[in-house]
């Protein structure tokens, strides 16, 4: 199995969206304050990585892809763009 497939012991790989195709998304915010993101958690596209937009169009502020996945690290505090969660689920 590919490592981007879905893998159904994996709870983390199990839980993406099927028709997103394994893609990986990296995380984004409205902005950063005292280096925590503030706002919406945003996915952004590899090739919008330079220029630094959410698969919305919204300009966002990168986050290190070590700590923060898209869907996975949105929450009550950092709640997801809905547009970015319809285009990539």
């Amino acid at each position: 199995m590919s490592r981007d497939a879905a893998d159904p012991r994996d709870p983390a790989r199990s839980a993406r969206c099927a028709h997103s195709g394994g893609e990986r998304w990296t995380a984004g915010a409205d902005g950063i304050r005292a280096a925590v993101p503030v706002g919406r958690l945003h996915a952004v596209a590899a090739r919008d990585l330079i220029a630094g937009r959410a698969v919305c169009r919204a300009p966002v502020l990168l986050l290190d892809p070590a700590g923060w996945h898209w869907p996975d690290d949105g929450g009550p505090d950092r709640p997801l763009c809905w547009t970015c969660l319809r285009l990539t689920c």
